[in-house]
């Protein structure tokens, strides 16, 4: 007997509260797509690049030197009792 497959595609319950959350309107930023593990962004740590000369004066060396920012995966954990009705 060949039965008949349809396909279920489930989504997250969560999903729909990702278009309203308060996170997003205080300026939050979300990463998708990112490899697994830390990530490593570049950051000027000083920024003394700007100086008043003379019109012949000599330059000065900035003396800008730059740094790493770790950005490492964490997660907010919660336990919450929800009711099958409340779900529905």
């Amino acid at each position: 007997m060949k039965d008949n497959i349809v396909e279920t595609e489930l989504q997250g319950i969560l999903t729909g509260l990702y278009a309203d959350s308060i996170m997003f309107n205080l300026g939050c930023r979300t990463y998708k797509g990112l490899p697994m593990g830390n990530i490593s962004i570049p950051k000027m740590s000083k920024n003394s690049g700007v100086f008043w000369e003379s019109e012949i004066g000599t330059a000065k060396a900035s003396g800008v030197t730059f740094e790493n920012v770790i950005l490492t995966p964490k997660r907010i954990t919660a336990f919450l009792d929800i009711s099958k009705m409340m779900l529905a």
